[in-house]
């Protein structure tokens, strides 16, 4: 007696149940009418008018249901779908953004070690040699002016060393 020609997903089971939660009517007939709602259903359903949750359906299956009780009479009317095909795809876009996450992780430390490298590379030359080290043309500019620096530097000390070496013939 429940309305088989309501639009409703292909695997949806609608559902009507008195206040004492016993099944008036199904659109489907799997399962006998005056059924007793399973025991978690009933408790989840007891406590609120209307809701969506995880449940046991009459015949033991798994499912997510939606209800709606009647503030007259006291009778639900229950629309549920099995708890598989939802589980599998939620299993299913968790596994995708974890995949899409790593990867992105992984390709991030990649190119933190191309620009890693890139950046240490001049600089070791850099440490080692000063700044005669490096060639004219340098990618990273901060290397650039660093040893665009040591080099004024360098030129600075000797020409600063000249100076004291003339003074010292000098006093001689």
């Amino acid at each position: 007696w429940v309305s088989t020609g309501a639009r409703r997903p292909a695997a949806a089971k609608a559902a009507v149940f008195d206040a004492q939660g016993r099944l008036l009517g199904a659109s489907t007939a799997s399962v006998p009418h005056g059924a007793a709602l399973p025991r978690d259903a009933a408790i989840e359903m007891a406590r609120q008018p209307s809701g969506v949750h995880r449940s046991s359906d009459l015949d033991g299956s798994a499912v997510y249901a939606a209800w709606r009780t009647s503030p007259l009479s006291g009778w639900r009317v229950r629309i549920s779908l099995p708890a598989g095909p939802i589980d599998t795809a939620h299993r299913r876009a968790i596994s995708t953004a974890l995949a899409t996450s790593g990867g992105s992780l992984l390709l991030g430390l990649l190119l933190a070690a191309l620009v890693a490298r890139r950046v240490a590379h001049p600089l070791r030359q850099l440490a080692a040699n000063g700044g005669a080290g490096l060639p004219a043309h340098v990618p990273v500019r901060e290397i650039a002016a660093l040893r665009d620096a040591l080099r004024s530097a360098r030129a600075q000390d000797t020409a600063a060393h000249a100076e004291l070496q003339a003074k010292a013939e000098e006093f001689e």
